[in-house]
């Protein structure tokens, strides 16, 4: 039973994933959405997802203009098929959602889950011990520790894992 108490608070520390959606009728005017978009997807790995739900990545980023999104980068792998105007942009009626992730954001969802996981797998720690009665300091001691390395943990995981941002554009 030890192990599976153990395990919950290892899961969830892995489960860990944040996003942020934000939606066109969220913003006073379309201007401002693309404004935004433009200003957060610079540069960035984006996944576009296609009214069709096909999926397609793009590692140089994106721009809004004129009601269509211009890609800053179009290899030659993607299938043709796809319906793009001088291989350069897609209209904005052909897109679903965009998204993209950024690591520096994770860090502090990972901090905290690391922080309680690893406070929790301590206590649960201590508990287990052989031996029978165990002072106060010892009890302290393991929620501590364990804190602290989880809070390590968690924070090498969260980066890793990063935060989502997604632009939905609802047609």
């Amino acid at each position: 039973m030890k192990y599976f108490y153990l395990s919950i608070p290892i899961i969830l520390l892995f489960l860990i994933g944040c996003s942020s959606t934000y939606k066109v009728i969220d913003y006073s005017s379309y201007e401002k959405f693309y404004e935004d978009f433009n200003n957060s997807v610079k540069d960035t790995k984006l996944s576009v997802t296609l009214t069709n739900d096909s999926s397609l990545v793009f590692p140089e980023g994106a721009e809004i203009k004129n009601d269509s999104i211009y890609l800053k980068y179009y290899p030659n792998y993607y299938p043709l098929n796809l319906k793009l105007k001088n291989d350069k942009y897609f209209p904005l009626t052909d897109i679903k959602k965009v998204s993209y992730r950024n690591h520096w954001k994770g860090i502090l969802p990972g901090f905290y889950s690391g922080l309680f996981s690893g406070g929790f797998i301590g206590g649960i720690l201590f508990n287990y011990k052989e031996g029978g009665n165990h002072p106060q300091k010892d009890w302290g001691t393991s929620i501590f520790m364990g804190a602290f390395y989880g809070m390590i943990v968690g924070v090498i995981v969260g980066t890793i894992i990063g935060w989502e941002n997604i632009y939905q554009f609802n047609h």
